[in-house]
């Protein structure tokens, strides 16, 4: 099973976590891909799951990374753009869209 999950912050990481957490006791080989350009801000840190600084989907890929060893996790550290959309949808069987901008 393959996943994308565009937005890392107060939604996206949280269900980032959720979708590992079941791809992991899941028989087969399972692939969890987080897209996101922004990075987390202390202001925000009461939505947000992860604490350290950086990009958001590099940061909630590296925290899921160790705790769900069966489960491939990359990330990709882009906005999801008209002229990137198709390459970052075909990445997954599913998708789910956790952003807090549609612009």
């Amino acid at each position: 099973m393959n996943v994308v999950v565009i937005g890392a912050g107060g939604i996206g990481s949280h269900l980032a976590a959720f979708v590992a957490r079941f791809m992991s006791w899941r028989p087969g080989r399972h692939e969890l891909l987080i897209v996101d350009k922004d990075t987390f801000e202390d202001k925000n840190r009461e939505r947000q799951s992860f604490r350290v600084p950086g990009n958001k989907a590099r940061v909630v890929a590296e925290e899921l990374r160790p705790q769900f060893p069966r489960v491939r996790i990359d990330y990709l550290d882009e906005y999801v753009k008209p002229e990137t959309a198709s390459l970052v949808l075909s990445e997954g069987a599913i998708v789910l869209l956790a952003v807090d901008n549609h612009a």
